[in-house]
């Protein structure tokens, strides 16, 4: 798939796998559509991988997923919605919430929304990245919200840790700047996209490990 040179989709029975142009949006793009397409992703890992010396990074991402019919879209259809939406011709936020007004979480989820969000940030656990951990009730679109939060406060995820363990989901994300630095303590950019967590999550606790 890298060997394409181009964005592209592939598929099995319960897995998707995404290469494309390493940009902030990219996570956010693959986990918007997914949502939009009635799959959730179980689990996921994202990383960026360098074909030659010197050349622009590629991502290269994995999700585990289950389709709300037991039956996934097509990696073709997947990949031409993952291109529209990085293109901007496709309107994720309005999609999706237009799909929760239509469709509205089971009640078993409904009663989950009080619990606990906790967002932390972590600057001593990889010197080439600061982390974020989320831990937050499993709902749907909950990755494309983390990830979209933190692509609009101006970094990009160089890798990610995806889980949901019962009715919970944990979450690791390597933080870095769009450059490929690390982010330097006092970055405004890390409170930022703390507080958009928070906010496109519910609200919760925060905390800073330094």
């Amino acid at each position: 798939m890298l060997a394409t040179g181009r964005l592209a989709v592939a598929a099995d029975e319960e897995r998707f796998v995404v290469v494309g142009p390493d940009r902030p949006d990219l996570l956010a793009a693959i986990a918007g559509v997914l949502t939009l397409a009635g799959v959730s992703v179980r689990a996921a890992t994202v990383r960026a991988v360098t074909v030659e010396p010197g050349a622009r990074p590629w991502a290269l991402i994995a999700l585990e997923v289950v389709a709300a019919r037991d039956v996934l879209p097509a990696a073709e259809r997947i990949e031409t919605d993952l291109g529209a939406a990085l293109d901007g011709r496709l309107d994720l936020a309005g999609g999706i919430a237009e799909q929760q007004r239509r469709r509205p979480p089971p009640r078993r989820l409904a009663a989950r929304e009080g619990g606990e969000v906790v967002v932390r940030l972590d600057d001593r656990a990889s010197a080439a990245a600061v982390l974020l951990e989320v831990r937050a009730p499993d709902r749907p679109g909950t990755l494309w919200r983390v990830a979209s939060a933190i692509a609009g406060a101006g970094l990009t995820v160089s890798a990610a840790i995806v889980a949901t363990l019962g009715a919970e989901v944990i979450d690791t994300f390597y933080l870095r700047s769009p450059g490929g630095g690390r982010p330097a303590e006092g970055d405004t950019r890390l409170d930022a996209a703390r507080r958009a967590v928070l906010d496109t999550l519910g609200g919760g606790a925060a905390f800073t490990d330094w």
